[in-house]
């Protein structure tokens, strides 16, 4: 998806013009609805990204072991894992920078109608039960995570997430709330929100958001 929507030439760019430092660039492939959590055998997700592909990459390429030199990004459903993995293990990772994140409501129930809608499609039901699971909401869901963590655990964690006022999700205003948050638990963090912005691929993500987050 990263080279088909277009993603790859906005690296390259990144890279030639030295807005981002030559680097291993990889992308995991967790399914589109597994929210990237773990959720059994041969479905550990989140494992896959924090876990074995830090350990892959370490015996197969010249890489440092220093988190600062390590930078998580995502995009909707994987903008929500890496806000999730940065603020449950912000050891692995110096910078986390995403977009259009999948942040949902602190409670389940004030989820907009589009979502309620499409639940089973997104994997809603198969990943949080229906009714949904609201421990298993809280202990993964960003904005609930960003509630309850310690400021002082986030300590040199570098953090950006944008998205747009015209994300057909609603993930604007979520994002929004997620901003409020930190910035009340007075977490260091990069936020915006792109005017006329729509969701993920859309709205000039490629040619502003992207750039600006490799940048970041």
């Amino acid at each position: 998806r990263f080279h088909n929507r277009g993603g790859a030439p906005v690296l390259d760019k990144a890279v030639t013009e030295g807005l981002l430092p030559p680097c291993v660039f990889v992308l995991a492939n967790a399914d589109r609805v597994s929210m990237y959590i773990n959720a059994g055998e041969k479905k550990n997700y989140q494992d896959l990204v924090q876990k074995d592909l830090i350990t892959f990459l370490e015996k197969t390429y010249r890489i440092t072991d220093d988190r600062n030199q390590r930078a998580l990004m995502g995009i909707s459903m994987g903008g929500m894992a890496a806000l999730r993995i940065g603020f449950t293990h912000p050891q692995l990772f110096g910078t986390v920078a995403v977009h259009s994140s999948a942040v949902f409501p602190a409670d389940p129930k004030q989820l907009p109608p589009q979502l309620v809608k499409r639940a089973s499609q997104f994997g809603l039901d198969d990943v949080f039960g229906n009714p949904i699971d609201e421990k298993l909401w809280r202990e993964t869901n960003p904005l609930g995570l960003a509630e309850a963590l310690d400021p002082k655990a986030l300590d040199g964690l570098r953090l950006y997430f944008d998205a747009g006022t015209e994300d057909r999700y609603e993930f604007g205003k979520t994002n929004a709330m997620l901003d409020a948050v930190l910035t009340k638990k007075k977490v260091a963090h990069t936020w915006e929100l792109v005017q006329g912005g729509g969701h993920a691929w859309g709205s000039g993500f490629k040619e502003e958001s992207l750039l600006s987050s490799l940048k970041f």
